[in-house]
């Protein structure tokens, strides 16, 4: 038996298929006949809470040779039952595929809802419309008709494509349970071979089948394959969990990467080589390589900027320089890019507007021609997924920033931001690792991309409390890191301080934002400072002689934000964080405190960060309420989850306490 321990198992396959064994394989469901008992079914057994579930998905992966060219066709079936009105959902079908340059079609087969009464209802060609995402995206769209509790809904559709490279992933897991999936393959033997990476079936145990196949037990049901098939029965819903990269990354599934291919001649190509060799393909790339090198490319900005730069002596200065006025004077489109468009690189600079890769690669142009050290890395952003560093697969990445030697220090700059500092990459590039090339020494190499660890909110509220339970004074906040950007890009929008207005409302509806002033607002690199003059009426509550206040009026979480009692994949916080509130309360003339919270001193095992709550009297009859959260690593495992959560528990029960003040 074997035994595999990893969150997410990678399993590296390199197969050359058998074509005729795999044509002969009998489909695991026929088009148009439900069973009777899937029909009946009004409770999901494995899953009583699921409001629908997949019954059968089945894909089978071609590639036909025509010519001197490849086509892979992608056939899908999948069946599923809707079990309540909550899964009424499930009915709207959009099916994405790639239409750049017309590389993937997309072609409707069948679809029919079978209800519970025995009628069914098929749908055609005409009832499918394709909406263009854009222009690398199409969405096949239809919806099922007179949708009910218990109906069955299946359709067929093919999707023809003229890449072979990298194919379609097949997802053994969803949003709702899985009861049988399958993807066959049916490649070309003589020709070809692919690498097949899995992934998501914790704590797998493995036993050989009488036909040299294998099978998997796992936390996510069987998992069954051969040189041809790839099957999952019993695979559980898969619960959306705040606080990770993407739950691709821990979902069930399955891909295809080339690694080989007969060309026409006799010669054998290989596809999948390794890093290095990825690296010399990427430097005589038109939209990513030559941009960086063709001096031709890039000469008029180079001519235009550098003189600029002439009388800054340091490489910080530099560099300082040339991020500034790009992030200001270059607008960034939101669109994360590795790659350019095919214009010049000092078209795109003229132009105004750019992706990331191409505001970076200018960057790292500009960098280089002043004479300070620079190297693009490319990466995944959080929500496009974890990387294989193991293989190297250029789709993986999306995203391209620099990293720059200054004073000897290491140093990554994204310049997509003008309120970002050099050394604060956007919050989606905080995924761990990159791949930083080096086309000189020829080599690539894996660096870590860690996050700043100074975020901070620091606020300290100056109130005086009268009898009426009206609170007014003064609010003074530092903000630090991240903090700080986020916190500059609020009064950016709104100088007023709309924001704050906002914040004190959610807790006291009759809040009065009076005056909202800033300190380094432009100054990214320090401190940024807020101060406010409020008045809150109504923030104590008044019944007869006494007066009850919450011990804190703000808070960043008003909430716990791990809600789950178990959590089934690691808590990836992007960046470490500090939050402290401290509401200095001058009470009442009169009033004596008559009881207040209890301090509270919680820590996480192992470093992990610390709640504190403290109360402190202070000369004039000042009472110091002082509330401090401080998240000080990155990434939690699931048996770090309940330690996590119970300091957020602290906190909001804490923060749920009153003050009571009496009338002497």
């Amino acid at each position: 038996m074997l035994r595999f321990s990893l969150l997410s198992f990678l399993l590296f396959l390199l197969i050359k298929t058998q074509t005729a064994q795999a044509q002969s394989e009998t489909a695991p469901m026929v088009f148009g006949k439900v069973p009777s008992a899937d029909l009946r079914m009004q409770v999901f057994e494995a899953d009583t809470t699921a409001a629908a579930v997949v019954l059968c998905d089945f894909g089978t992966a071609s590639i036909e040779e025509y010519a001197s060219t490849y086509e892979l066709r992608w056939n899908h079936h999948r069946r599923l039952k809707i079990l309540n009105k909550q899964g009424f959902g499930q009915a709207d079908v959009a099916i994405p595929f790639y239409t750049y340059n017309a590389r993937e079609a997309f072609a409707f087969e069948a679809a029919v809802i079978h209800l519970p009464n025995g009628q069914q209802i098929n749908l055609t060609k005409k009832d499918v419309f394709i909406e263009k995402i854009n222009e690398y995206y199409s969405l096949a769209k239809f919806t099922f008709p007179q949708v009910t509790e218990g109906c069955v809904i299946e359709y067929k559709y093919l999707i023809t494509s003229k890449s072979i490279y990298e194919l379609r992933e097949w997802y053994f897991q969803e949003e709702i349970p899985v009861r049988y999936s399958e993807i066959r393959v049916n490649f070309p033997e003589e020709r070809m071979s692919f690498v097949y990476l899995y992934q998501g079936n914790e704590g797998m145990v493995g036993r050989e089948e009488k036909d040299g196949s294998m099978r998997y037990e796992g936390k996510n049901g069987s998992l069954f394959f051969s040189k041809k098939r790839f099957v999952m029965e019993n695979v559980p819903a898969m619960k959306e969990e705040g606080y990770v990269t993407t739950m691709d990354d821990y979902r069930a599934r399955i891909r295809f990467q080339l690694n080989e291919v007969l060309l026409a001649g006799g010669r054998l190509e290989k596809i999948m080589t390794d890093w290095k060799l990825l690296q010399k393909e990427i430097k005589e790339q038109p939209y990513l390589g030559e941009q960086l090198l063709k001096k031709g490319n890039h000469k008029k900005m180079v001519e235009q900027l550098l003189p600029l730069a002439t009388n800054l002596a340091t490489d910080k200065e530099k560099a300082s320089f040339f991020y500034d006025y790009l992030t200001k004077n270059i607008k960034w489109d939101e669109r994360y890019s590795m790659f350019t468009s095919p214009l010049k690189l000092s078209e795109i600079f003229e132009q105004g507007t750019a992706s990331s890769g191409e505001l970076n690669i200018m960057l790292c142009v500009l960098l280089e021609a002043a004479g300070v050290k620079a190297n693009p890395v490319l990466l995944s952003t959080r929500s496009h997924g974890k990387m294989y560093e193991q293989y190297p697969i250029l789709d993986q990445f999306n995203h391209l920033i620099v990293l720059a030697e200054l004073g000897g220090k290491p140093v990554y700059m994204d310049a997509t931001n003008p309120l970002r500092p050099m050394g604060y990459p956007s919050v989606a590039a905080l995924n761990g690792r990159g791949l930083r090339l080096d086309f000189e020494a020829g080599e690539p190499t894996w660096v870590s991309i860690p996050a700043p660890k100074d975020g901070a909110d620091v606020i300290v509220f100056d109130l005086k409390l009268d009898e009426e339970g009206t609170l007014s004074g003064t609010v003074t906040g530092a903000h630090k890191g991240y903090n700080a950007i986020a916190e500059r890009e609020y009064f950016m929008a709104n100088s007023t301080g709309a924001h704050w207005q906002k914040r004190l409302s959610e807790r006291f509806p009759d809040a009065q934002l009076l005056d909202a002033r800033t300190g380094n607002l432009h100054e990214t690199t320090k401190t940024f400072y807020d101060t406010l003059q409020i008045n809150i009426p109504n923030a104590a509550q008044v019944t007869g002689d006494y007066l009850y206040l919450p011990p804190v009026v703000y808070s960043e979480f008003d909430e716990n934000l791990f809600k789950v009692k178990e959590r089934n994949y690691p808590v990836d916080i992007p960046y470490p964080f500090l939050s402290q509130v401290v509401m200095n309360l001058t009470m009442p003339a009169g009033y004596v405190m008559e009881s207040h919270p209890e301090m509270t001193d919680f820590s996480i095992p192992a470093g992990g960060g610390n709640f504190f709550f403290g109360i402190a009297t202070k000369p004039g009859g000042v009472y110091q309420f002082s509330t401090k959260v401080n998240v000080s690593k990155q990434l939690f495992t699931p048996a770090e989850y309940p330690a996590l959560k119970e300091m957020f528990d602290l906190l909001v029960k804490k923060q749920g306490e009153m003050i009571v003040l009496k009338k002497g």
